[in-house]
């Protein structure tokens, strides 16, 4: 950021990628000005929250493999990643049904979903190292108390959400100091965020003026 020249800024984080946003605001409180998080996971050993419950069961087995080690992760990960390497949108979409209400199926059928299987395989060409990181990195310790973040932050989560469920918001909402929880009732995991993360970071804008 100061290559850029950017004084102060916002940052956001979809999925596995809000705590890495909520870990910048603790890194640079005084340049972060506030957070924008949708479908972010909570910490793996969080106090009241059973990670893995109404998770589907693709999320599931990941999650237990990577808590168990790390050869069993890479067992996992190895043969998800050659499916989706191999296979199109449509032949891998039945495996995924546990984690896709109606709302996201749509999403995934559209535009995004093309877009979404290419960038996968062009991700996983070069093999699935970043993928089972992200797992560890997710069922490790955060390294920071998210009670200390002074940053405003706009928390999004779809009720229908099967990848990070629901719970996992209700978490951070009670923890964050200074939060605006938002609900989709209808919203998934990637129709909560698909198509509105702009219009999301410009509503975190005006908030702060």
């Amino acid at each position: 950021m100061d290559h850029l020249g950017a004084e102060r800024y916002l940052v956001a984080g979809w999925s596995s990628g809000g705590p890495h946003a909520l870990a910048d605001a603790v890194v640079d409180p005084r340049l972060v000005r506030g957070v924008l998080l949708s479908g972010s996971f909570a910490p793996y050993d969080a106090d009241g929250l059973d990670f893995l419950t109404d998770m589907g069961l693709m999320s599931v087995i990941q999650f237990r493999a990577a808590a168990r080690s790390v050869e069993a992760c890479r067992a996992v990960i190895s043969q998800m990643a050659a499916a989706v390497r191999e296979h199109d949108l449509a032949e891998v979409a039945p495996a995924m049904a546990s984690l896709l209400p109606k709302a996201d199926a749509t999403v995934l059928h559209g535009v995004y979903g093309v877009e979404n299987a290419v960038s996968m395989r062009h991700g996983l060409a070069a093999g699935y190292a970043g993928w089972s990181d992200d797992l560890h990195a997710l069922t490790g310790p955060w390294g920071f108390d998210p009670s200390t973040i002074t940053a405003p932050v706009e928390l999004w989560h779809g009720a229908m959400d099967r990848v990070v469920p629901l719970a996992h918001a209700k978490w951070p909402a009670r923890h964050l100091p200074d939060v605006r929880f938002h609900v989709g009732d209808r919203e998934g995991h990637l129709s909560i965020a698909v198509g509105s993360l702009g219009e999301k970071l410009d509503q975190l804008a005006a908030r702060l003026g």
